[in-house]
Protein backbone atom coordinates (compact mmCIF):
# COMPACT_ATOMS: atom_id res chain seq x y z
CA UNK A 1 0.00 0.00 0.00
CA UNK A 2 3.20 1.93 0.01
CA UNK A 3 2.00 3.15 3.99
CA UNK A 4 4.57 3.06 6.78
CA UNK A 5 4.41 1.67 9.78
CA UNK A 6 3.36 4.91 11.55
CA UNK A 7 1.60 6.41 8.99
CA UNK A 8 -0.80 3.16 9.09
CA UNK A 9 -0.61 3.17 13.01
CA UNK A 10 -2.00 6.67 12.68
CA UNK A 11 -4.69 6.44 9.85
CA UNK A 12 -6.08 3.30 11.68
CA UNK A 13 -5.73 5.01 15.22
CA UNK A 14 -7.94 7.86 14.02
CA UNK A 15 -10.33 5.65 11.76
CA UNK A 16 -11.26 3.32 14.25
CA UNK A 17 -11.27 5.19 17.72
CA UNK A 18 -11.49 8.64 16.81
CA UNK A 19 -7.83 9.77 18.28
CA UNK A 20 -4.80 10.99 17.23
CA UNK A 21 -1.92 11.12 19.22
CA UNK A 22 2.17 11.16 18.96
CA UNK A 23 2.81 8.06 17.85
CA UNK A 24 6.56 6.07 18.42
CA UNK A 25 7.41 2.73 17.34
CA UNK A 26 9.14 1.36 20.02
CA UNK A 27 9.45 -2.54 18.76
CA UNK A 28 7.81 -5.97 17.13
CA UNK A 29 6.46 -8.85 19.04
CA UNK A 30 5.90 -12.19 16.55
CA UNK A 31 3.23 -13.78 18.80
CA UNK A 32 1.92 -17.53 18.07
CA UNK A 33 -1.26 -18.39 20.26
CA UNK A 34 -2.06 -21.92 20.52
CA UNK A 35 -5.59 -23.74 21.48
CA UNK A 36 -5.44 -26.73 22.81
CA UNK A 37 -2.35 -27.78 21.57
CA UNK A 38 -3.43 -27.16 18.06
CA UNK A 39 -2.33 -23.13 16.32
CA UNK A 40 -4.68 -20.51 16.96
CA UNK A 41 -2.92 -18.11 14.98
CA UNK A 42 0.41 -16.22 14.78
CA UNK A 43 1.07 -12.88 13.93
CA UNK A 44 4.08 -9.56 13.87
CA UNK A 45 2.77 -7.14 16.14
CA UNK A 46 4.11 -3.70 15.41
CA UNK A 47 4.30 -1.92 19.16
CA UNK A 48 3.37 1.28 19.53
CA UNK A 49 3.83 3.72 21.90
CA UNK A 50 0.94 6.23 22.15
CA UNK A 51 1.27 9.46 23.41
CA UNK A 52 -0.87 13.16 24.39
CA UNK A 53 -3.84 11.33 22.70
CA UNK A 54 -6.70 14.01 21.48
CA UNK A 55 -9.83 13.54 19.96
CA UNK A 56 -13.30 12.32 20.61
CA UNK A 57 -13.39 8.94 21.17
CA UNK A 58 -15.60 6.88 19.05
CA UNK A 59 -17.42 4.42 21.95
CA UNK A 60 -18.92 2.09 18.87
CA UNK A 61 -17.37 1.08 15.67
CA UNK A 62 -16.39 -2.01 13.30
CA UNK A 63 -14.08 -2.83 15.61
CA UNK A 64 -16.53 -3.12 18.40
CA UNK A 65 -16.62 -1.20 21.94
CA UNK A 66 -13.58 1.08 22.17
CA UNK A 67 -12.61 2.73 25.34
CA UNK A 68 -9.61 3.78 27.12
CA UNK A 69 -8.21 2.46 30.78
CA UNK A 70 -5.41 1.14 33.02
CA UNK A 71 -4.85 -2.60 31.58
CA UNK A 72 -4.46 -3.30 35.56
CA UNK A 73 -8.26 -2.40 35.41
CA UNK A 74 -9.36 -4.66 32.79
CA UNK A 75 -9.36 -8.34 33.78
CA UNK A 76 -7.03 -11.07 32.00
CA UNK A 77 -9.88 -13.08 30.90
CA UNK A 78 -11.03 -9.86 28.76
CA UNK A 79 -8.02 -9.32 26.86
CA UNK A 80 -6.24 -10.98 23.92
CA UNK A 81 -3.44 -13.37 24.55
CA UNK A 82 -0.26 -11.24 24.16
CA UNK A 83 -1.35 -8.34 25.77
CA UNK A 84 -0.17 -8.26 29.55
CA UNK A 85 3.22 -10.09 28.12
CA UNK A 86 4.02 -7.22 25.71
CA UNK A 87 2.98 -4.81 28.58
CA UNK A 88 5.25 -6.38 30.59
CA UNK A 89 8.06 -6.18 27.94
CA UNK A 90 7.53 -2.85 26.97
CA UNK A 91 7.41 -1.76 30.50
CA UNK A 92 11.48 -3.24 30.65
CA UNK A 93 12.64 -2.25 27.72
CA UNK A 94 14.17 1.10 26.66
CA UNK A 95 15.29 0.68 23.10
CA UNK A 96 13.39 -0.86 20.51
CA UNK A 97 12.99 -4.26 20.51
CA UNK A 98 11.99 -7.80 18.86
CA UNK A 99 10.55 -10.93 21.10
CA UNK A 100 8.57 -13.97 20.48
CA UNK A 101 6.01 -15.29 22.60
CA UNK A 102 3.96 -18.69 22.13
CA UNK A 103 1.17 -19.43 24.46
Amino acid sequence: LGEKVLEAAERELQEKTGLSAHLTHIGNVYLTIFANKNLLTHMLCHIILAKNPQGNLIEQSEIGRCFWDNLKNIPSQKLIPGVEEIDQLVRKNKDFFFEEFSL
